[in-house]
This record gives structure tokens, C-alpha cells and sequence, in this order.
């Protein structure tokens, strides 16, 4: 019962990982970049929100798992 092999997760191949989409996006608080005009450019820091699905190896596991594997009956084919 791991990430891989969960209904819920979606692989990343690039980096090797993946997202846990059992639930919505976690939003974050991040410092953003921006410049303010005045007298003269300055550089400022502002904050905005991001959106994150939790970032997960795929040989992971947690009590929220659900097989891809499933048959007619919703039974997990790998147990059988």
C-alpha cells in the first residue's frame, strides 16, 4: 500500500515524485517579489497565496490509501 499504487496520487516523472489529491490544495502564505514606485524604484516584499497539493515519494505510504487495483465489487485485487 503505497503512494504509487494509490488512487489518489498523481506522478510526477520529471522529479521523480508525486501529488496527494486525496483533498483540496493546501493554500500557503509565500513572500512575492515586487517593486514599489515612489520617489525612486525600491524593492519591496510583499505576500501572496499559493495553492499545494502535498508533494509525496512514490514508495510512501499513509492511512488514507486507496488501490487503483480494485474489481467489480470495489474489492483491492492486490489482496487477493
Amino acid at each position: 500500500m503505497i503512494c504509487k499504487d494509490c488512487k489518489f496520487w498523481v506522478e510526477n516523472k520529471v522529479q521523480l515524485d508525486g501529488e496527494c489529491r486525496r483533498y483540496p490544495p493546501i493554500p500557503m502564505l509565500v513572500p512575492m517579489q515586487q517593486y514599489i514606485m515612489d520617489q525612486s524604484l525600491k524593492q519591496g516584499i510583499a505576500m501572496g497565496i499559493q495553492s499545494y497539493f502535498p508533494r509525496t515519494k512514490m514508495d510512501v505510504n499513509c492511512g488514507e490509501y486507496k488501490s487503483i487495483h480494485v474489481d467489480q465489487y470495489g474489492r483491492d485485487t492486490n489482496d487477493l
